[in-house]
Formats: C-alpha cells, sequence, structure tokens
C-alpha cells in the first residue's frame, strides 16, 4: 500500500512508534547507570525515563495519529488546526473526568 504520494505506508506505523528506539534508550540509561557515579548519573536517569515516559504519553493518548496523516501527504495547515482542537478536547475530557461530570 502507498499514500497518494507515493510513500508506502506498510510499515508506517512502526517508523512512527520506533521501538527500537525505546529499546535504545533504555539501554543507554543501564549503561549509563553502570559507568558513572553521582548526581550525573541521576541526572541521566531522570532524563531518560522522562523521553521515554513522553513517547508512551503520546501513544497512549492518540497523538501519534497525526504524524501518520503527514505520511499521507497531508499538508501542515490541515493537520494543526485538528491537532489543536484534539488537545483542547481531550484536556477538558480529563478535567470533567477528574471533576466526576
Amino acid at each position: 500500500m502507498t499514500a497518494p504520494d507515493g510513500t508506502p505506508i506498510a510499515n508506517g506505523l512502526q517508523d512512527i512508534i520506533r521501538i527500537s528506539n525505546i529499546n535504545t534508550a533504555s539501554t543507554t540509561i543501564n549503561q549509563t547507570a553502570t559507568n558513572q557515579t553521582g548526581v550525573l548519573t541521576a541526572v541521566n536517569l531522570v532524563v531518560g525515563a522522562a523521553q521515554i515516559a513522553v513517547t508512551l504519553f503520546q501513544l497512549m493518548t492518540g497523538t501519534y495519529v497525526f504524524n501518520l496523516m503527514s505520511l499521507f501527504g497531508i499538508p501542515a495547515v490541515f493537520i494543526v488546526p485538528i491537532s489543536v482542537i484534539y488537545t483542547i478536547l481531550l484536556a477538558i475530557m480529563i478535567i470533567a473526568k477528574v471533576r466526576g461530570v
């Protein structure tokens, strides 16, 4: 399967998720923890964990779908407003769930 502009989309989702990058980041975190000591190790562990957390958060909230839209060749002028509306509606939903509405 290809997008209208000819970009293959068969493995597009795997390229976006980049599980190998998540594995590489976790390996780097482990190697950093074993090779260094002190404050630098703690900072590297926190930064590495934060990067993984942000990636997982984006996957869970569904914001990676906008990257798929760009793979299909949809111009950014259409993707950005949709993603802003999606983010606002997601925030409203989260606030409503927290308040118990």
